[in-house]
């Protein structure tokens, strides 16, 4: 067996890019007239799906991708992958999330000289052992190695894959068929075999996730909104989630959890809001999915909540200190109003939250129970429920005689107060 054979499976993945499909599994034929190079005895079929060739000690699927492993068989048609989907295939594999794993996690895409060692060159359509791998197609299989070199396509070769094609194999001649061609292979379709063993390629995981689904609801009384379906994909595994207002990742507070719902951080003062939320998705090399976004317009009907209310049980002054005040909104708490009758009706709202209060109206010389009620309003102009205190004033501070005059000699014995006044509490 001459060396032309062998060269005569590898490609490197011009003449293919006119419109090659990969090939169906067709009629094998295998000449009597060439010693086999991969004889069914230089494997042994470890009846998990798996095939270990004894010759270079690697460990193969002996399923095409896509394929599903039974009984010794391969069942369904092989997929085709892009070079780069074929090189991230082998991570999904042996995350578990994709495929057939067979007992393993170190499935990798294997390089064109070790895929080219199971070439069957013997046998045509297809060149490889069917006892082995059956129910292989007569078409281009990927391998992980690039750098090829063709002096007719002045290419660069950091852009050319090789491939081994498993038609002919080694039958033809390099110049009658199954020539050795270089194609830019990223971009077209190909089959993917896994192989382990060896050192892996641990080739970088550049495939970003893509959201597939996103939805809130189209109306809502409350800033926060529930995220009523959210799914992503990725070619290995979607680890973080991220939900933004704005149609950027930069500003990201990424989890590694799934996200429920999100809270807006501004609704406009009592109009109807339409607001935008944008879902991201990142897997654990850190690629970043494109955002998808939703669409709901918020109206606040929701009023605030008045959650703590205090002032001193007992006072000896009209005005007592406001010790305890809060209240909580969907939204904010914009405005503030203390009365002493159960009704907003005559409220002076206030932006400030008051800290003191001058009762009206304290009956001479007795305790006087006085009850104080508050409320809160948002800025759509929703206002709670109040809530109320009660005091009792104790008036037990003395008036004080602020100014008192009379003239300073006078010729009756009545004379003119000419300045009295006087304070109280």
């Amino acid at each position: 067996m001459t060396m032309k054979y062998k060269m005569a499976t590898l490609v490197a993945c011009l003449l293919l890019a006119t419109g090659f499909m990969p090939l169906a599994v067709q009629a094998q034929t295998c000449l009597s007239s060439i010693t086999a190079t991969t004889p069914a005895s230089d494997f042994t079929i470890n009846g998990d799906g798996t095939a270990t060739h004894s010759k270079t000690g690697l460990m193969w699927q002996q399923c095409s991708e896509g394929q599903t492993y039974s009984d010794g068989g391969c069942s369904g048609t092989a997929s085709t992958f892009t070079w780069a989907e074929a090189l991230q295939r082998a991570a999904a594999v042996n995350a578990g999330t994709i495929g057939e794993q067979h007992g393993y996690s170190n499935w990798r895409l294997p390089n064109k000289n070790e895929l080219s060692s199971i070439v069957e060159e013997s046998c045509y359509n297809p060149s490889i052992n069917a006892t082995v791998f059956p129910n292989t197609g007569s078409g281009y299989y990927f391998s992980s190695s690039q750098g090829a070199h063709y002096w007719s396509t002045g290419r660069n070769p950091a852009a050319i894959v090789w491939c081994v094609t498993f038609d002919y194999g080694g039958v033809v001649d390099t110049t009658t068929g199954g020539a050795i061609v270089y194609v830019p292979g990223w971009h077209l379709g190909y089959d993917v075999r896994l192989v382990r063993g060896g050192q892996p390629l641990n080739l970088p995981d550049t495939l970003a996730p893509t959201v597939t689904s996103f939805a809130i609801p189209a109306t809502g009384t409350s800033a926060t909104v529930t995220i009523t379906t959210l799914s992503a994909t990725d070619n290995v595994a979607v680890t973080q989630w991220c939900i933004t207002e704005t149609d950027s990742s930069a500003g990201c507070s990424w989890s590694d959890t799934q996200p429920a719902d999100y809270t807006f951080t501004f609704i406009p003062t009592g109009n109807p809001t339409p607001k935008t939320l944008y879902a991201w998705a990142k897997d654990a090399a850190g690629n970043v999915s494109a955002p998808v976004s939703a669409t709901t317009t918020i109206f606040d009907t929701e009023p605030p909540a008045v959650t703590a209310f205090a002032i001193q049980v007992t006072g000896t002054s009209a005005t007592v200190t406001i010790s305890t005040l809060t209240a909580t909104d969907n939204v904010i708490v914009a405005q503030w109003c203390t009365t002493e009758t159960n009704s907003t009706a005559g409220c002076s709202w206030s932006d400030t939250q008051p800290t003191v209060y001058t009762f009206t109206g304290i009956p001479t010389g007795t305790p006087t129970a006085k009850t104080l009620y508050v409320w809160a309003k948002d800025a759509a102009g929703n206002v709670s429920a109040p809530v109320s205190v009660a005091t009792t004033i104790f008036d037990t501070v003395a008036p004080t005689v602020t100014a008192f005059a009379i003239p300073a000699t006078g010729t009756s014995v009545t004379v003119a107060i000419t300045t009295l006044s006087a304070t109280d509490n």
